[in-house]
């Protein structure tokens, strides 16, 4: 499975739902793909995952943990990831930037290596 580089989805793990959040389509993917090779790729990600919506609920809690986190710059682009997974109940992320998540209490953060092995 090809991943964003900033990440994919919650983590596929023994049983959990495997679901996505909107927002990390857009993600910046850094793996060296094509735009055809990523909208390829992109399209057979969101025939294997649920697609969670993007919703009103999720900005104040973003703003808390920005707050809560002193979070600044490109990491609230993760805070907001991490508000995202708090709306819809999710704990843990799938990711190649295991620091990137790892401020945030009651988030597993998983390496795609660490699935893959």
């Amino acid at each position: 499975m090809i991943a964003s580089e900033n990440c994919v989805s919650e983590a596929v793990l023994q049983g959990r739902q495997q679901r996505v959040h909107e927002q990390l389509f857009g993600a910046e993917h850094g793996l060296g793909l094509s735009i055809t090779e990523a909208a390829s790729e992109l399209m057979r990600l969101k025939s294997m995952f649920v697609l969670l919506p993007d919703t009103p609920a999720i900005y104040p809690i973003w703003e808390h943990l920005v707050i809560q986190y002193q979070v600044s710059g490109k990491p609230a682009h993760d805070a907001r990831l991490v508000a995202a997974m708090q709306v819809h109940g999710l704990t843990a992320i799938l990711t190649f930037d295991k620091s990137g998540f790892s401020r945030y209490a009651g988030i597993e953060v998983v390496h795609p290596a660490d699935v893959a092995a």
